[in-house]
C-alpha cells in the first residue's frame, strides 16, 4: 500500500499547503520519478513562504538532474510545473504566492488515458495485435495491465488477453497483446474501433480493419496480421 509517484503528484496538486512535508519525506529519493516530485514539492513550499520551508536550490537541482529522464505522463507534467515555478522565481525572486489546490478548480486533467495506437492495419480473427496506451500515470506492472478490459468494434466483442505479455520498460509505454475476436456483424472486411477501460474508458476509432476469417476458423498465430505504418 506504499504510495506511487502518480498519487503523490495528485496530493501535491490537491494540497499545496502540505508541500513542505512531502519534500522532507522524499529527501533521499534516487529515482527520477521521485526526484522531480521532491523538486516540485520543494518549489511549492518555497514559493508560498510564510514558514512553509522548501528550497529553491533543491528544486533547481532536481529539475536539472531529471531533464530527459522522464517519459511518463505525470512525470512530464510534474517536470513542466516545476519549470514554471522556477521561471516565476527567476522573474520575481522575492515574491511569494498562496497556491490553491487543484481539486474542483476546473481545467483539464494532466494525463488523459487513451488508446494511442495499434501495431497493425489489417488482421483476421485469431490474430494477435499489440495495443499501446498513454496517459496511465507513471506506468503499470504486467499484472495491472491485465486489468485493462479491451473490446473491438462497437464495444461488444471482448478481446482475449494473451498469457505471455510483453515486458514493460520502467517509464515506457504501456503495451497489451490481445487476440482479435470473431465479429458478430459483417460484412468483411470491416473497419473496427478499440475501446479500453481502466477506471475510465477510451476509444480509438477506425483502429484497424478485420479481414474475413480463415475457413478453418481462428488461429493462434499473428502471421497474417499486416503491420501498421504508424509506430
Amino acid at each position: 500500500m506504499a504510495p506511487d509517484p502518480a498519487s503523490v503528484y495528485d496530493t501535491i496538486g490537491e494540497a499545496p499547503s502540505a508541500c513542505a512535508g512531502t519534500a522532507k519525506e522524499y529527501a533521499k529519493a534516487k529515482e527520477p520519478e521521485w526526484q522531480v516530485l521532491r523538486g516540485l514539492a520543494s518549489a511549492c513550499a518555497a514559493v508560498q513562504g510564510q514558514g512553509q520551508g522548501g528550497s529553491w536550490d533543491t528544486a533547481t537541482a532536481d529539475y536539472s538532474r531529471t531533464q530527459g529522464e522522464l517519459t511518463s505522463c505525470k512525470g512530464l507534467a510534474a517536470y513542466e510545473v516545476l519549470g514554471n515555478l522556477l521561471e516565476f522565481h527567476r522573474r520575481h525572486p522575492s515574491a511569494t504566492v498562496r497556491l490553491k489546490g487543484s481539486k474542483g478548480a476546473g481545467g483539464g486533467a494532466a494525463c488523459a488515458f487513451r488508446v494511442a495506437s495499434v501495431n497493425v492495419e489489417t488482421a483476421k480473427p485469431g490474430d494477435t495485435i499489440r495495443i499501446t496506451f498513454e496517459g496511465i500515470h507513471f506506468g503499470l506492472t504486467k499484472q495491472e495491465v491485465e486489468q485493462i478490459d479491451v473490446t473491438i468494434t462497437d464495444g461488444d466483442q471482448e478481446a482475449e488477453h494473451l498469457g505471455d505479455q510483453p515486458e514493460l520498460e520502467p517509464g515506457g509505454p504501456v503495451l497489451l497483446d490481445v487476440v482479435v475476436p470473431k465479429l458478430k456483424t459483417g460484412p468483411y472486411p470491416k473497419t473496427v474501433s478499440i475501446t479500453a477501460t481502466y477506471g475510465l474508458s477510451a476509444t480509438l476509432n477506425s483502429a484497424f480493419t478485420v479481414l474475413a476469417p480463415d475457413p478453418t476458423g481462428p488461429t493462434d498465430s499473428s502471421s497474417s496480421a499486416t503491420p501498421s505504418v504508424t509506430p
